[in-house]
């Protein structure tokens, strides 16, 4: 049940050498935080439309994605364009993942869901503590000039950050992950891109294919007073709790059979930029009690713990989802 909630949290998350300038000083660190704010802040309130590639690792893909926010309310429809079928639509707080060609859709009305490609939060304080904001060069993307951005982080923890960002609306084109060798482990680049509602609504809503699927609902709640049995204190420096949820996939079932349900523990850590995604539920110990998969620039760490298997998983190196993996407690 736990890829249920893998999936959902993998379609909301998406995060090239660069010349920087070799010696920021307080005033170009100070422009870079604003123009991530910018950044976070368009995020929310642009409407636009348009074509990225998505590359991690060997694997890369293509999607269209079409954006409207009509008083306050957003509303993103993501659509992969090549190998399996995949849709997310994003009305508001609910998200649909449809997955036509294992006959399913993923329901789940999760709590502060960021749009694609809001890669950043909209509290930037701290920031600069992980990593050294620079400004680089203007740089052509989907022919447009764009200004370039660099965070690098200031210990072996978190990944760096390229940023690509179109200076009229502060619409992120093209980002990169890169790591300490400066191998670009994970990027996305607009190919193409229109500003504004000028595209047609239909765009927004799934295609007659995708709806057919069996629904799946992903129920999310914050845990009760007394009811939350794991804790994650010590976590690696700059890295905290975000959030905590108790997520329930229920699966569907004959109309006879009671609905097969069970509680996952659903921690959100973040250093500020990078974000990693903890699940706990109850298995039995019946796989090797530790596993570390990569795949690009995502890592995942699997530790069993009693009768209870945890899955780290995040956009950071293997040293950091171990870390985070190895302090979780059971009260």
């Amino acid at each position: 049940m736990i890829q249920a909630l893998i999936l959902i949290a993998a379609a909301l998350v998406h995060s090239l050498a660069l010349a920087a300038d070799p010696a920021p000083n307080r005033a170009t660190a100070d422009n870079g935080m604003a123009l991530l704010q910018r950044v976070a802040q368009t995020a929310m309130t642009l409407s636009y439309s348009g074509v990225f590639v998505y590359r991690s690792g060997e694997r890369e893909e293509t999607s269209r994605i079409a954006r409207l926010v009509v008083d306050g309310q957003e509303l993103e429809r993501i659509e992969v364009l090549d190998g399996s079928a995949r849709e997310v639509i994003r009305d508001g707080k609910e998200v649909k993942c449809f997955l036509p060609g294992e006959n399913r859709v993923i329901v789940e009305r999760p709590a502060g869901v960021r749009g694609f490609p809001a890669l950043l939060p909209v509290d930037l304080a701290g920031l600069e503590q992980n990593y050294a904001v620079r400004i680089g060069r203007l740089e052509r993307v989907a022919d447009t000039n764009c200004q370039a951005l660099v965070l690098e982080p200031r210990d072996a923890l978190r990944y760096g950050h390229q940023l690509w960002i179109e200076p009229n609306s502060g619409l992120l084109l093209k980002a990169g992950l890169v790591n300490k060798q400066g191998q670009v482990l994970e990027s996305f680049t607009f190919t193409q891109f229109s500003i504004g509602s000028t595209f047609a609504r239909q765009q927004l809503t799934p295609s007659a294919e995708s709806q057919s699927g069996r629904v799946q609902q992903v129920q999310s709640s914050e845990p009760r007073p007394g009811e939350m049995k794991w804790v994650i204190e010590k976590l690696p420096a700059g890295f905290r709790v975000n959030k905590v949820m108790m997520r329930r996939a229920v699966k569907p079932a004959a109309a006879s059979v009671t609905p097969n349900t069970q509680d996952v523990v659903h921690f959100v850590i973040s250093d500020g930029l990078a974000a990693v995604s903890v699940f706990i539920e109850a298995a039995a110990a019946n796989k090797p009690n530790e596993a570390i998969t990569t795949a690009g620039a995502m890592n995942f760490y699997q530790r069993q713990i009693g009768d209870h298997r945890a899955i780290v998983m995040g956009e950071v190196p293997l040293v950091t989802v171990k870390l985070i993996g190895d302090a979780i407690e059971r009260r």
